[in-house]
């Protein structure tokens, strides 16, 4: 929570912090894949229910913070470059929306919804929030073909014009510390630079 917003200031989106891996399931996560746009969360993902009847949804609050509340917190430790709305927004959707959460926000299960246009008179829905390991065989059980659950592509090299050019691609560092011992840069870099000539 301190290190955060210190670290956002520098305004590069390479640069963050995150919790390790190895302590994703002390905490009990809201089961929804997020995206906020223009100032509104929005429900991309529905993994509390079985027909998924919340996908769509906007937000209006959580645990008795609105989501404009929300939104302005967890900007100020959003990691993105300069100050592109957009990248931050992009920065706090996703899994960092349910880290964030919890992290920055000090937000506990059970999650009390209000859905934007709810009744004011109607109870905010109590969703149970589940273990990082429980979400993520939900999302990858219901959307597999979800981008984010797909494989980096791998690192390639390639000759051109008879072996006088060569061409390196590398489309992603990785999405995850087992992505990124899956790409192995460093053994890559080394292979490649001892083919080129």
């Amino acid at each position: 929570r301190t290190l955060v917003p210190i670290v956002a200031a520098v305004k590069c989106g390479h640069t963050g912090l995150a919790l390790p891996e190895s302590l994703s399931d002390r905490f009990l996560l809201l089961p929804f894949r997020i995206r906020v746009v223009d100032d509104h969360i929005y429900i991309k993902r529905d993994l509390a229910n079985d027909d998924a009847r919340l996908e769509g949804k906007e937000i209006a609050s959580i645990n008795g913070i609105s989501s404009n509340e929300i939104i302005a917190k967890l900007l100020a430790g959003a990691f993105g470059d300069g100050d592109v709305k957009s990248s931050r927004q992009w920065d706090i959707s996703g899994s960092n929306f349910n880290a964030y959460i919890i992290t920055l926000l000090r937000l506990e299960s059970p999650y009390k919804i209000v859905l934007q246009g709810q009744s004011p008179a109607s109870s905010p829905l109590e969703i149970a929030g589940i273990s990082h390991k429980e979400f993520m065989l939900l999302w990858r059980t219901k959307y597999p073909h979800d981008p984010e659950l797909l494989p980096s592509p791998d690192p390639s090299l390639m000759f051109l014009d008879g072996g006088r050019i060569a061409m390196m691609k590398v489309a992603s560092f990785g999405h995850s510390e087992a992505d990124a011992k899956r790409i192995d840069l460093r053994g890559f870099f080394k292979r490649s630079f001892s083919e080129i000539k």
